[in-house]
């Protein structure tokens, strides 16, 4: 055991949305609506040589020469909501949930065939009023025109549902998913993406997401708190559901407003534990575009004192975990200095009295100051210019690495890490020049971001598509997926001695 090689230190980035959770603190979306929106971008299907020809037109009205689309791969429409929950889970929820959607089936299979001549949206009534929203920055609560929702109605009835679904990467060449559809169709400005969370928030009420009800409760339910648990729970914790109302009129599937649901997943705050327990030099990085970090740090400071329902703290977690309230800034530029690291200084609560001191504008040095962190810490990311740049991988979230480096090890769990043929991704893969160690100079070319093709040659070593799905149901998918990085990393170092 004496000669055992030590462990690297991890240093683990974390995405907030859809990798940590769900619906933020600030509601911009309700569980439902989020877990919704999330499930249409892993459901793919192909569309017809007919809507091909199509896809620019406008549409006047709402007719198609394409058949009704599938949407049950599995067989029929019963089969496949039947089969969409696990057949082995014991959650008692979760059962009578399958048996309530089973019987919602005979209610909505008819519509489910002939929606494309409904020229109205079937949605859920959402007890939030649209003055109470806060969307996220630069987007709008808005519906879609009807000329808008007729074009989408047909070009879906000429989309037919891939067997694999759900699933998170495209399965087969040119296979498009419900949500890059409607996108496409859609997003024209990046305010118009608020429109289309709004629509897609109903995905699973509508005739066309029917097919996923029962995978959309059964997620639901797993991450549902009981009344105790939520009573006695701090409310960084949790985030309260909003009651909505069937479409068809049936109570089954109403939520209470007294619901309560997990705020982070739980399979986070099992890794914590496990890398306490198994004595991991660590530090946990949130990196957002937004003022998420703040919430999830109160989440952590609280499982830390012993206050999650489920997840138990080690009693040496306060020494481990040190949170840092501070906020840290990463901005990117098109020209020299690249990035900037500031640092916010003064007391959180007093906003007057806080600025922005710069830290390093050196690759090297940043990612010298992050592998030396221990702790919890908030990066708010530089989300304008990720969005100025059309959401292009070189000009998103970076990840400096060395594949020689013995002692560290960095990895980004991200759910929008996606190898599209339009370049979006969330991750820019920074090599660092393993020659040189100076960290005075900034002429150097000291790192530099590895094309798509390189970089998927690293998944699973230094960064993670993160499985919303699989986290939910899968307390250990953190874990797994950490030791799978490390293994993959040693059979790569063992290679380059």
């Amino acid at each position: 055991m004496d000669n055992e090689k030590p462990r690297r230190k991890l240093i683990l980035h974390f995405d907030a949305r859809n990798t940590l959770f769900l619906s933020d603190k600030s509601y911009r979306f309700t569980v439902e609506e989020a877990l919704n929106s999330y499930i249409t971008g892993i459901v793919w299907g192909k569309l017809n040589d007919e809507s091909e020809r199509n896809e620019d037109k406008t549409v006047q009205n709402h007719s198609s020469n394409c058949d009704s689309p599938t949407f049950a791969p599995m067989g029929s429409t019963s089969d496949h909501l039947i089969n969409a929950v696990d057949v082995n889970n014991d959650n008692p929820s979760v059962k009578v949930a399958k048996i309530q959607v089973t019987n919602e089936i005979s209610q909505n299979h008819s519509s489910e065939l002939n929606f494309h001549k409904d020229t109205n949206p079937v949605s859920t009534n959402i007890d939030i009023e649209n003055c109470c929203r806060q969307p996220y920055a630069g987007e709008i609560f808005e519906n879609l025109t009807s000329t808008e929702l007729d074009h989408f109605k047909s070009t879906l009835a000429c989309w037919n549902c891939l067997p694999e679904s759900p699933c998170i990467r495209q399965p087969q060449p040119n296979s498009i998913s419900i949500y890059k559809l409607l996108e496409r169709q859609i997003v024209k400005t990046p305010s118009d993406r608020g429109r289309l969370r709004k629509y897609l928030g109903n995905f699973t009420q509508t005739p066309e997401g029917i097919p996923f009800r029962n995978l959309f409760i059964e997620h639901l339910e797993m991450l549902k708190l009981t009344p105790k648990e939520s009573s006695t729970s701090p409310y960084c914790l949790y985030v309260k559901s909003r009651k909505t109302n069937n479409h068809h009129g049936s109570n089954s599937s109403n939520v209470d407003n007294s619901d309560c649901y997990h705020y982070l997943m739980p399979a986070f705050f099992r890794l914590l534990t496990w890398l306490i327990e198994t004595n991991r030099q660590f530090a946990i990085f949130i990196r957002t575009y937004g003022k998420d970090g703040e919430h999830i740090l109160s989440a952590v400071e609280a499982y830390m004192n012993g206050e999650h329902p489920q997840e138990k703290a080690p009693i040496n977690a306060k020494q481990l975990i040190p949170i840092d309230h501070t906020k840290w800034y990463l901005k990117r530029s098109t020209t020299k200095p690249m990035f900037q690291l500031y640092k916010e200084t003064g007391h959180q609560d007093q906003v007057e009295f806080q600025q922005l001191i710069n830290v390093s504008n050196n690759p090297k040095e940043i990612q010298k100051i992050w592998s030396n962190q221990i702790g919890s810490v908030s990066v708010i990311d530089d989300f304008p210019y990720w969005q100025a740049h059309n959401y292009h991988y070189q000009s998103s979230k970076p990840i400096w690495f060395n594949p020689r480096d013995q002692h560290v090890q960095h990895i980004l769990f991200d759910d929008n890490i996606r190898f599209e043929e339009d370049g979006s991704n969330v991750i820019d893969l920074q090599y660092l020049d393993e020659n040189d160690d100076s960290i005075a100079s900034v002429e150097n070319n000291e790192s530099h971001s590895l094309d798509i093709n390189d970089v998927m040659k690293w998944e699973n070593i230094y960064f993670v598509q993160a499985d919303l799905l699989e986290i939910i149901r899968n307390r250990k998918y953190f874990i797994e997926k950490v030791i799978e990085c490390e293994t993959n990393l040693d059979r790569i170092q063992k290679d380059l001695v």
